[in-house]
């Protein structure tokens, strides 16, 4: 595309260099592809409707509703992305990973959005078309990681990763063992900004969870929840 061998050498913020590995590499269990409702069951193509549809290996983009608001939870985010009563965006759920970005960026003032991102559980309900009619039902993902970035200015700064494994958090750095932290931080959380989810299979189970028995006994009997009820969501996110 458009990156060049200067590009590649220089350092590259995660959020671009994410989008160029991905775009690269092609991995086949990651599917980012979204549309609005319209389009998903007419099909029909536009050129302001393509403004509104998403590819396989790109982020989810996320905006803030209120830069100004002190916090927000993640679910006041993919609430206002999905736009359930207008364009009832979602997601194909092709694939059992996807990756939600968030754009911290204040474009008018240049400065950097530093708004706390409640997370309030290790995953998180997300959109996806359940029929070929356009049902939309909320399908659960786990947080598998986060990455956030350190800096007052959104140009600059230095970002970090956040792994889940065995029930905790695993935060890395430039040449460190990793610390080890059983719940996110505000300075992560006011500092996010990409969030990797994944379908809870076995395999996931196994590393990510502390008890994966446990909670492959939770999944299997957790049904699917509709759109229409992720009002409630937004609620119990907050506590």
């Amino acid at each position: 595309g458009a990156w060049t061998t200067e590009d590649l050498r220089m350092q590259q913020d995660i959020l671009e260099f994410c989008t160029f590995l991905l775009s690269r590499l092609q991995p086949r269990f990651l599917s980012c592809r979204w549309c609005t409702r319209f389009q998903y069951v007419t099909g029909v193509s536009h050129p302001w409707l393509e403004s509104e549809k998403g590819t396989q290996h790109a982020p989810i983009l996320l905006r803030f509703i209120d830069h100004q608001a002190p916090a927000c939870t993640l679910m006041d985010l993919i609430s206002h992305w999905h736009d359930n009563s207008g364009l009832c965006r979602a997601s194909d759920q092709e694939h059992s990973c996807l990756v939600l970005m968030f754009d911290r960026h204040i474009d008018s003032l240049n400065q950097k959005c530093v708004q706390k991102v409640a997370i309030g559980a290790d995953f998180v309900y997300f959109p996806c078309f359940f029929t070929a009619e356009g049902d939309i039902h909320m399908r659960r993902y786990d947080i598998a990681a986060i990455t956030f970035h350190l800096g007052n200015s959104p140009n600059s700064g230095h970002h970090r990763t956040a792994l889940r494994y065995h029930g905790f958090w695993l935060v890395y750095d430039d040449n460190r063992i990793p610390d080890k932290q059983t719940t996110l931080t505000d300075e992560i959380l006011c500092n996010l900004t990409m969030i990797w989810l994944i379908h809870g299979h076995d395999r996931a189970s196994r590393t990510m969870h502390e008890h994966p028995e446990h909670h492959r006994g939770l999944r299997s009997t957790m049904p699917l929840i509709s759109a229409s009820n992720v009002g409630n969501l937004n609620q119990a996110a907050i506590y």
